[in-house]
């Protein structure tokens, strides 16, 4: 029974003020099954660090705030 775990970006969301939502979908898989889904968020205003955020959040980030 092979079980993996990864975390990927799951959803971006730009609101009228250029504040960048970000929801994480931690999945786990069992043989290739999903068996569990766990949500986090982050949002970041124009400013914030986000040199460790995957590239697609900078990517977008850089977008929105040019």
């Amino acid at each position: 029974m092979s079980k993996t775990v990864e975390t990927v970006v799951d959803q971006i969301t730009v609101s009228e003020n250029k504040i960048i939502l970000v929801r994480f979908a931690t999945i786990t898989k069992e043989n290739g099954k999903v068996v569990n889904k766990k949500y986090n968020y982050a949002s970041f205003a124009q400013g914030d660090d986000i040199s460790d955020q995957p590239e697609i959040v900078q990517s977008v980030c850089a977008i929105v705030w040019a």
